[in-house]
């Protein structure tokens, strides 16, 4: 992106690159993370998501869940899909696609993989977890927690 904006005659360092990763997965607990990779509002983000071209998935060697040029701002009519087409969407969805789809672990875990896209330029990261949507709600409340655990982690690794 600096290269295209070189190109088109801007200074790169005038930007700001931003990263929303959709699809946090952040738990202290390993087997509630397992647990949540199963959750169909879980996988339902996955499908939804997980690829925004969803032809993307064929070069991972997975068929895609809806159609290869079906893409959620453009196809996604929620009020017209009612519980069959939910379902068999979502019978499409796979773990591998879930985790492929998600950033996943302790918030530790979160951070040193989102810390990659700090690396190579990335100036701001908006963490959400999706967990709190998923969870019992003592336990959901802790995802702010978590959700600061990391970005105070990215904070700490990038002090300049």
């Amino acid at each position: 992106m600096k290269q295209q904006l070189v190109d088109k005659g801007r200074d790169p360092d005038a930007f700001d690159f931003g990263l929303f990763p959709a699809c946090c997965l952040i738990h202290d607990d390993e087997n509630v993370l397992d647990q949540v990779l199963d959750n169909p509002i879980v996988r339902w983000s996955a499908l939804v998501v997980g690829r925004i071209n969803q032809a993307d998935w064929f070069l991972e060697g997975i068929e895609p869940p809806v159609p290869p040029d079906w893409h959620y701002a453009m196809k996604l009519l929620p009020f017209k899909i009612g519980p069959a087409e939910t379902e068999e969407m979502l019978s499409k969805v796979t773990r591998t696609m879930v985790e492929r789809s998600s950033f996943i672990g302790t918030p530790s875990q979160v951070a040193d993989q989102l810390q990659k896209f700090v690396d190579v330029g990335t100036t701001w990261i908006h963490v959400g977890d999706l967990t709190p949507m998923v969870l019992e709600p003592d336990d959901a409340a802790q995802s702010v927690r978590r959700v600061i655990e990391v970005s105070s982690a990215l904070k700490a690794n990038n002090a300049h």
